[in-house]
């Protein structure tokens, strides 16, 4: 018999990872957090500062980088990139499994981002158990604010300020 996964577990645990991973000293990683067309599923993508608009904090510019980008969708549940066993790590565990499947994405991440570091925490202690952040979906897209999946606004991440 199956146990019935609970999805905001998967993605709360997937952000607290990003949590350790800015302790670590990788506060340039950046995420950008959506639903899918459908709006089924929530999804996260793994940028490095960089990769960020330098007006609006949710928004990727293109460049030129030597590497895929992780993204996770909540459809995978607890295998997180791909981990089978990501239901039994911590996100401390997650984070150094992280670091080593994707160092390349984790070199360019190295470094001190205080206020993006800042909002992120402020962003993940603020989320109800049954919330999550969306940047942007097929119903909205703001560059006021961030709406999370219960339709609060939470204040814009910050813009990238670096050349």
């Amino acid at each position: 018999m199956r146990t019935k996964i609970n999805i905001f577990e998967c993605c709360h645990k997937l952000l607290l990872m990003v949590r350790e991973l800015h302790y670590c000293g990788f506060e340039k990683l950046r995420i950008i957090p959506y639903l899918s067309p459908s709006g089924l599923y929530w999804r996260c993508e793994f940028v490095p500062k960089k990769m960020i608009s330098k007006h609006v904090g949710t928004e990727t510019r293109q460049i030129s980088i030597n590497y895929d980008l992780p993204c996770y969708t909540s459809g995978s549940q607890y295998d997180f990139f791909g981990w089978e066993d990501g239901d039994k790590l911590t996100p401390a565990q997650m984070a150094e499994r992280f670091r080593t499947q994707f160092p390349q994405l984790l070199e360019d991440c190295k470094g001190q981002d205080k206020e993006y570091a800042k909002w992120f925490f402020e962003m993940i202690i603020t989320l109800s158990g049954k919330e999550l952040p969306c940047f942007f979906s097929n119903a909205s897209v703001s560059k006021n604010y961030v709406m999370t999946t219960l339709r609060k606004r939470f204040p814009m991440p910050p813009p990238n300020d670096e050349d």
